[in-house]
Order: C-alpha cells, then sequence, then structure tokens
C-alpha cells in the first residue's frame, strides 16, 4: 500500500494525523504499551482487575497474581480494536504463560503486539515471578523489553524528516511490581505498579511511558463478583486519574462479565470446556460512534490438571495449612 501511494482517506486523514503528531508533538506518548489489552479476562471487566490477577497475563497486570497459577496454563489472544472505522486497521495480540513453581511461587512469561498498519508496529515481551509471602500476603515483579518501531518513517514522504535521522525504532526495559493481600475468602485487594521506571522510548527527544499506579478491591458475593479501582497515569507533564468496574457472574462453564470505567462499556464471557477455554470481550468507547462496531477481542487457552487433580489424596501433604482461598475457575 505504501508503495502504490493513493490518495485515500488513510493516506490523507489518518496517517497525516500520525505524521503530523510524530513530527511536531515528538514528545507526546503515542507510545500504545499500556493500552494494550493484557488480558481478554480484564477488558470485559471494564479493565477492573487488578485485585483478581488470575490468569497467566497477570505478568504486566499485578504480578503478584502469579502465584493463582496452580498448574501449567497458557493463553493465546488476538483483536481487532474500532474494527468497523474506515480505513483503518489495528491488529493486537498477546501470548502469556503461566508456570507453578512449588506451591508458593510462580513464575509467567508474556509478549504483546500492537500494530497499526503502515503506521506503528509495538511489542513488548516480559518475564515474572509471584511469591506467597504470607498466608495472606502475595508480591510480584516483572521485567519487560518495550520496542516500538515508526512504519511510517519507511514511507518516502515522511522518510527525510528530522525525526527520523537515527532511525525509525527505540527500545526500553519497563518494570512493574505487584501485591495482592488475601484477607477473607470473600474479600481481598490488589495494587500495582506499571513502568515504575518510567521507560524512555523517544526517537530523538524523550518520549515517556507513563507509569500507572493501580489500586483495586475484590468482593465476593454468593452468584457474583464485584470489583472496583481508581488508576493514576503519570505522563511526567500531567498524571490522570481513571476508575473501573466490572463484574462476573460464575455458571456452571461459563462466567458472564460487565464493565464500564471512564471512557469506554466492556462486555464479554469466559467458556470452559475440560481443560480448554475461551473468552471473549466486547469494549465499546463512549466518544467513538460514526463507523465504529466497537474492538472485539478473542482468546482461547490451555490448562493442564493441577497436582490435587491429578492425585487428590496426596492434596494435603503438599498444600500449606494456611494457604489463601484462591478462586480461578469459573
Amino acid at each position: 500500500m505504501l508503495e502504490n501511494r493513493r490518495e485515500s482517506k488513510y493516506d490523507t486523514g489518518v496517517k497525516a494525523i500520525i505524521a503530523l503528531a510524530v513530527l511536531f508533538l515528538p514528545g507526546a506518548a503515542w507510545a500504545s504499551f499500556q493500552d494494550i489489552p493484557k488480558s481478554v479476562k480484564a477488558e470485559a471487566l471494564g479493565g477492573a482487575f487488578v485485585a483478581l490477577a488470575d490468569d497467566p497475563s497477570s505478568s504486566f497486570i499485578n504480578p503478584a497474581g502469579l502465584v493463582n497459577m496452580h498448574s501449567l496454563q497458557g493463553s493465546l489472544m488476538y483483536g481487532k480494536p474500532l474494527y468497523g472505522v474506515n480505513d483503518l486497521d489495528i491488529s493486537e495480540g498477546y501470548m502469556a504463560l503461566g508456570l507453578p513453581l512449588g506451591n508458593r511461587a510462580a513464575a509467567g512469561l508474556q509478549a504483546d503486539i500492537y500494530k497499526a498498519v503502515g503506521l506503528v508496529s509495538e511489542y513488548q515481551l516480559g518475564g515474572g515471578f509471584g511469591l506467597l509471602a504470607t498466608p495472606k500476603l502475595a508480591v510480584g515483579c516483572t521485567a519487560s523489553y518495550l520496542y516500538h518501531n515508526y512504519d511510517i518513517g519507511h514511507d518516502p514522504a515522511y522518510s527525510g524528516q528530522s525525526v527520523f535521522a537515527s532511525g525509525t525504532s527505540k527500545g526500553a526495559v519497563g518494570v512493574h511490581l505487584g501485591v495482592l493481600m488475601f484477607l477473607t475468602p470473600k474479600l481481598q485487594f490488589g495494587a500495582s505498579a506499571i513502568n515504575l521506571n518510567k521507560p524512555d522510548i523517544g526517537l530523538v527527544v524523550p518520549d515517556i511511558v507513563p507509569r500507572e499506579l493501580k489500586f483495586g478491591a475484590l468482593y465476593r458475593l454468593p452468584y457474583a463478583e464485584l470489583l472496583a479501582e481508581v488508576e493514576q497515569r503519570d505522563d511526567t507533564a500531567t498524571k490522570t486519574n481513571n476508575w473501573k468496574l466490572g463484574v462476573e457472574v460464575p455458571l456452571p462453564r461459563v462466567a458472564l462479565r460487565a464493565g464500564v470505567n471512564d471512557h469506554a462499556l466492556t462486555a464479554g464471557f469466559g467458556l470452559q470446556l475440560g481443560s480448554f477455554g475461551v473468552d471473549y470481550a466486547f469494549h465499546m468507547l463512549k466518544t467513538v460512534s460514526a463507523s465504529n462496531s466497537g474492538s472485539q477481542f478473542l482468546s482461547v487457552s490451555y490448562r493442564m490438571k493441577s497436582f490435587s487433580e491429578v492425585q487428590p489424596d496426596k492434596l494435603q501433604k503438599h498444600q500449606p495449612p494456611d494457604a489463601p482461598v484462591i478462586i480461578d475457575d469459573y
């Protein structure tokens, strides 16, 4: 498409906006690293996930939640944000893996990708570790490498600009910390600091990936789980506060989910068929309506049977006497 250089809405509209932002506002953080859904389940819950963090994607949301991995689990996601917006082709995806290390620790690996065709490509790869420090407290840490490339910099119309003089790509390391507190079987709290070190991915001048501080609570009712979360994003120039609410209704083999936050309405479901799972999320921005069919996200997962499921007679021998009650199935 770039070689043909056809004069379409895409070339003259979206591309021009991105180009102007890159050329004249290089300090404005155009990186989308923190906007890529790290978990389809979290997306369906309006993003309120820091106090739950019970799937392999916890590495990039709250690494303390990796302790919820009682067996080897993996998931793959693909999504189309703003599907239906004319001449805008965006795709997102991730691959996540959670691996228990004994009864009180777990490790996680995750890779994310975001691609706006002809504009920018972004990748994030990281590894995390979670530890059940006490029966009521889990802590975790993740280190990730963030890399982005401005594909528009290879377009002859923009390649000669000074912002691309030293190249069109940049990478940096981000650090994420998290905690989970299991106060009672019904109530738990979570907190995390994402990109605590505020990595710089600017090509010419600093382009800081904002630090995100998340605080959330989970309360379990007999027939539903309620989640609430507040988030502060610090991009050096300004600080913004966001709120998120979510609810999950577990049914046999199915979980129904819905959420709302300050900029979107969300919904979705989870389906568990033996060791295989399917999660779906729908995300509708409140401020975008024309030619917009919302953002669609789908993930598939696989969970190996845990030691207790394979050999239930030996569970008592291996389970910590005061292990917290953690629900990770529908």
